[in-house]
């Protein structure tokens, strides 16, 4: 009988550890749990591009770089009909990466040497609506421009906290886009699929015009690059024919100077001719 109502005590005490292990898990999670920041329709999401996979030809199986060399893909956001994040330029990238915060030549060209945390962030923020969706699109960067690859356009009432993955068969195979609410940059691990979400073969307006844009600026660096490359051919000219001039001139004065002296040296040796045959032949001119 006494053995009976040990083994009970046992059976009870081994049942009830794995109740006491969940308890303590919850009061854990109660005392250690992060509070969440509701999502609504005044929700600001911040996000930027985190990496890209980029296939290793076009749809037309050409290389990206005539070089043969992968491509130099940047991205932008745009979110109401403006560009709303643009992405420094990776250069040579299949799989392609970026950080929230990047400093490049021209923000330190155009603020002066000053920079702060709004000049060197790579956050788009966009407002959480309903009916509202941002779009955003990779582009290889080349000497004429920028050339489109791929993009989605995404619902924004998608938007939460974490990775949003997209995928497709196309030239752009993979985007992951990192989401957080607010001006907090830490990031969730959680990933997901944005259901909604539409491939771009085509960038929208606002991006094309944005294209048509970074043309106009290639053109005039072009046009910049030429008239300089340009003064240094003139310069390089005039200097080549100053110094044909100054050689010429010196190779003048050498040859009247060889002349004059082959003129002397004629006349000196005529003189000791002279001179000589006057002592041999005395009387004789």
């Amino acid at each position: 009988m006494e053995h009976e109502n040990k083994s009970k005590k046992n059976l009870w005490v081994i049942a009830g550890i794995p109740l006491a292990l969940i308890s303590l898990g919850i009061l854990i999670s109660f005392f250690f749990k992060i509070e969440q920041v509701p999502i609504n329709k005044e929700s600001v999401f911040s996000l930027w591009v985190r990496e890209a996979e980029i296939s290793p030809t076009e749809e037309n199986n050409k290389r990206w770089d005539k070089d043969g060399s992968a491509p130099d893909p940047g991205a932008l956001v745009t979110w109401q009909d403006q560009v709303v994040l643009e992405t420094v330029v990776a250069k040579d990238s299949l799989i392609a990466r970026w950080d929230p915060v990047a400093i490049s030549v021209g923000d330190v060209v155009l603020n002066k040497g000053g920079i702060s945390s709004s000049t060197v962030k790579r956050i788009a923020r966009i407002r959480n609506n309903g009916s509202g969706h941002f779009s955003v699109a990779l582009f290889d960067e080349d000497i004429l421009g920028r050339d489109f690859i791929g993009g989605w356009t995404i619902p924004t009432r998608e938007l939460r906290p974490g990775l949003l993955e997209l995928k497709s068969d196309k030239p752009l195979r993979r985007l992951t886009l990192a989401v957080t609410i607010g001006d907090n940059l830490d990031l969730p691990v959680q990933s997901y699929m944005a259901n909604g979400a539409v491939y771009l073969d085509n960038p929208p307006k606002v991006m094309m015009e944005t294209m048509e844009r970074w043309a106009e600026e290639a053109k005039e660096k072009i046009g910049k690059l030429g008239e300089t490359v340009g003064k240094g051919i003139d310069r390089l000219g005039k200097g080549v024919g100053e110094s044909i001039e100054k050689l010429e001139d010196r190779v003048g004065k050498e040859k009247d100077r060889l002349k004059k002296t082959f003129e002397e040296t004629k006349e000196k040796a005529g003189n000791k001719i002279r001179e000589s045959l006057g002592k041999l032949l005395p009387g004789q001119e």
